[in-house]
């Protein structure tokens, strides 16, 4: 965007020398615009595909055992074994286990109950490589 502006008012100072503040201004003005209208485009293409994934609608299923994670829906079957993983982390909406590689999975948090949430953060404490020392702190 800095970059853009100061076209702007390299452009303006040297194609508009008799209106150069204005045109600057306008200038400014079309390509702050243009950028919010990029940025509620993406949003809008975003929402478009969260609607219509059909991963999203159907049932997902989730087990937790010593020799890994195994999740599995319709279209997708994904085993990881627990060595595979350099790191487990978590943020608001998901449980990220990542490879050395820096691939990893994802277990997304809403389809965890309580009881299978505190199942997995045990697992991932006692079969973990680095035993969960990333994740957040639990609540008590």
């Amino acid at each position: 965007m800095i970059g853009l502006y100061a076209a702007v008012g390299l452009a303006a100072y040297l194609l508009t020398p008799s209106t150069r503040p204005i045109t600057f201004l306008i200038g400014l003005a079309a390509v702050t615009a243009t950028a919010y209208a990029l940025q509620a485009e993406s949003r809008r293409r975003l929402r478009a595909l969260r609607t219509e994934d059909p991963h999203a609608l159907e049932t997902h299923y989730l087990e937790f055992t010593a020799d890994g994670i195994h999740t599995w829906c319709a279209h997708i079957d994904a085993r990881y074994p627990w060595r595979d993983f350099a790191k487990v982390s978590e943020n608001s909406e998901f449980y990220l286990f990542s490879r050395p590689s820096g691939t990893g999975a994802a277990v997304p948090k809403r389809l965890l109950n309580d009881d299978s949430d505190a199942a997995l953060r045990t697992c991932i404490r006692e079969r973990a490589p680095d035993r969960g020392t990333a994740l957040a702190r639990e609540l008590v």
